[in-house]
């Protein structure tokens, strides 16, 4: 009684850059390899912003001395104020405290205040667009401006 239906076989269309069964995460990898190819200061900023990421790792390893350490010579007498030297790379505060290992350890709290930044701003962003496009009219205008 009912005409007979022909079934076709269903498939997700593929994009030019995407490929069957690859992940999102792969997908992403894959575009930001793309981006870094053809760009070469891209990839020098890559670079800078993994040796930074890496060194607030592995501060503790890397760093001489404790942020915070005075570094006293055997008489007890802060090294304060020294030269850049082999020793000390950038030297040494007015307290005695070496300021590579301040730097290196800086790196961690550069970065915490970065991607806090960078959370904090993408939260109010979905947030006052969500809204905006919630409610649309006069908040829409203003949210927009």
């Amino acid at each position: 009684m009912s005409p007979a239906v022909e079934t076709a076989e269903l498939s997700s269309p593929v994009l030019p850059q995407q490929e069957r069964g690859q992940s999102p995460i792969g997908q992403a990898m894959r575009a930001s390899a793309e981006v870094f190819r053809r760009d070469p200061l891209a990839l020098i900023g890559g670079i800078i912003y993994i040796i930074f990421i890496l060194m607030a790792i592995f501060a503790p390893f890397i760093a001489p001395y404790g942020p915070l350490e005075v570094i006293e010579d055997d008489a007890g007498v802060w090294l304060a104020n020294e030269k850049p030297s082999s020793e000390f790379w950038l030297g040494t505060t007015n307290l005695g405290r070496d300021i590579s290992s301040q730097l290196i350890y800086g790196s961690q709290t550069a970065l915490l205040v970065g991607f806090s930044a960078a959370m904090a701003v993408a939260v109010i962003g979905v947030v006052l667009g969500l809204l905006a496009g919630y409610y649309g009219g006069w908040i829409e205008a203003i949210l927009m401006q």
